[in-house]
């Protein structure tokens, strides 16, 4: 039997209990705002996050300063001086829930294309999802970042964001060598999310299974001494870095230069 404690019952800490109902030998514990430092120091197996990103990084260096393995909902943070706290267990079972990255269909397109033949890629990631007290350029944007970081397997020589007319709406530019991304990511009327790469196109809002649970799985069998590639803190890293260049750019109206 596994000891899992999920911090968070808002809306995706209710995706995360429905998801780990279909799981066998799982005891899973909900902590609140009240008792999650205790139920951490109770030790168990494992500890996944599923509160408001401000709260993120604080929970999380608890859990992995007790030696727990943690997984993350995305964004791993709002702030990237905040992200490099948890630099210091880079040895550590960690996983940040990009949660595309896990879809079946997703995967398909990464195992057929090598970065060097990726010619072309654009994304939408945006839905009508009521107002958070985070910029949608963080609740949205970090899809697609990830998505076209996992893919490129390189950083970007240079960004460009901007915002559209409602504030609520964001374009990002990201320029590889030979090949210039355009990504549009936030509040719209009617929610989106595909990526095109080359000629394929994964549909995020139309997959043939739950990514959710595929990432729980990855992290039990993290636990238990599996290894995967999506594990660990170098991509959610780069992802808040390019988050942090998309806001210096609109701030300064102009392309930054990583």
């Amino acid at each position: 039997m596994l000891n899992l404690l999920l911090i968070g019952n808002g809306k995706f800490g209710q995706n995360y209990i429905k998801t780990l109902a279909s799981f066998s030998n799982i005891n899973l514990k909900v902590a609140n705002r009240n008792n999650w430092q205790e139920l951490i120091d109770n030790k168990p197996d494992g500890v996944l996050i599923a509160t408001p990103p401000h709260l993120h990084i604080e929970m999380a260096l608890q859990s992995l300063k007790n030696n727990i393995p943690t997984m993350i909902e995305k964004p791993l943070a709002l702030d990237l001086n905040e992200c490099q706290k948890l630099n210091a267990f880079n040895q550590s079972i960690i996983l940040v829930n990009h949660i595309h990255l896990f879809s079946k269909d997703y995967q398909y397109i990464k195992q057929n294309i090598k970065p060097y033949q990726i010619k072309h890629i654009d994304s939408i990631g945006a839905s009508n999802n009521i107002e958070r007290n985070y910029s949608e350029l963080f609740d949205y944007g970090c899809h697609d970042i990830a998505m076209i970081l996992d893919l490129m397997q390189q950083f970007p020589s240079s960004i460009k964001c901007e915002k559209f007319s409602d504030d609520r709406l964001f374009l990002i530019e990201m320029n590889f060598e030979g090949l210039k991304t355009s990504s549009v990511v936030g509040h719209i009327d009617i929610k989106r999310r595909y990526l095109k790469v080359n000629d394929q196109i994964y549909d995020g809002a139309n997959t043939t299974d739950n990514p959710l649970t595929t990432a729980i799985q990855v992290f039990i069998n993290a636990i238990q001494g599996k290894k995967d590639y999506r594990l660990g803190l170098n991509l959610s890293m780069k992802v808040m870095k390019v988050l942090d260049i998309c806001q210096q750019s609109i701030n300064n109206n102009k392309v930054i230069y990583a």
